[in-house]
């Protein structure tokens, strides 16, 4: 959808009379990364963890600089690619070839581009999702215009963002964990803080087991209470 968007707004006068037209596309890590290994992973949270990880571990360089292990997280070449971006309208392909051309990371060049962007274009995720958009730095003020795509979707997207789902057998296993972790700390330094808090969390977990288990145990097998999951402040049994 992102691309098809782009190439409707290069049909655009705007586009035409002004070819570089400041446009930034913003998209996961997982759909912009360009490192050959990293990119095989398969879950977006595989991605971002191995992202940071590359990011954080440096290495000295020759002239005894520190350096990221990612070969493509190079902040001057990243600079040099958030300008390039601006001199044409791309979509996420052209991003992507421009990546590898320069030799340097996508999708920190774009967010590195976002300052001088006269177009966004982002997942309704990013921009709903008050703590995404900040981590990404979108400016948004009073100047700004938003156009949301298929709109009547918003409150069912804004509903799916703000949920969690919790099994009753993973909320069985946090409050096991707890449990130990308090029985441990007894052998420990007395920290009443620490031992207030994580008595509060065992209870916490006490509570929400005890409001998904069904009335009648007895009624049920095992292994459809054990996956009985709590949405928000309900809980919905399998069939």
């Amino acid at each position: 959808q992102l691309s098809q968007f782009i190439s409707e707004v290069r049909r655009t006068e705007y586009a035409k009379q002004d070819p570089t037209l400041a446009t930034t596309v913003l998209a996961s890590r997982k759909m912009m990364c360009i490192h050959p290994k990293v990119r095989m992973l398969r879950s977006a949270a595989a991605v971002n963890e191995r992202c940071h990880e590359l990011r954080n571990n440096q290495v000295k360089t020759a002239a005894a600089q520190q350096q990221s292990q990612c070969p493509f997280y190079q902040k001057e070449r990243i600079r040099n690619l958030a300008n390039v971006m601006h001199q044409q309208v791309c979509d996420l392909e052209d991003l992507l070839a421009l990546g590898q051309q320069h030799q340097a990371c996508p999708y920190y060049a774009a967010r590195a581009s976002l300052a001088c962007a006269e177009l966004i274009v982002m997942p309704d995720q990013t921009l709903l999702h008050e703590t995404t958009r900040q981590s990404a730095n979108v400016p948004v003020d009073q100047r700004t215009i938003v156009i949301l795509d298929e709109a009547h979707n918003l409150v069912d997207a804004l509903n799916e963002m703000h949920t969690t789902k919790l099994s009753i057998a993973e909320v069985t296993a946090m409050e096991a964990t707890v449990s130990e972790f308090i029985e441990k700390q007894k052998t420990w330094k007395p920290d009443p803080d620490r031992s207030f808090h994580l008595e509060q969390l065992r209870r916490l977990l006490a509570a929400l087991r005890q409001g998904m288990q069904p009335e009648d145990l007895s009624r049920m097998p095992s292994s459809a209470w054990k996956n009985c999951t709590l949405t928000q402040q309900t809980c919905t049994q399998p069939s």
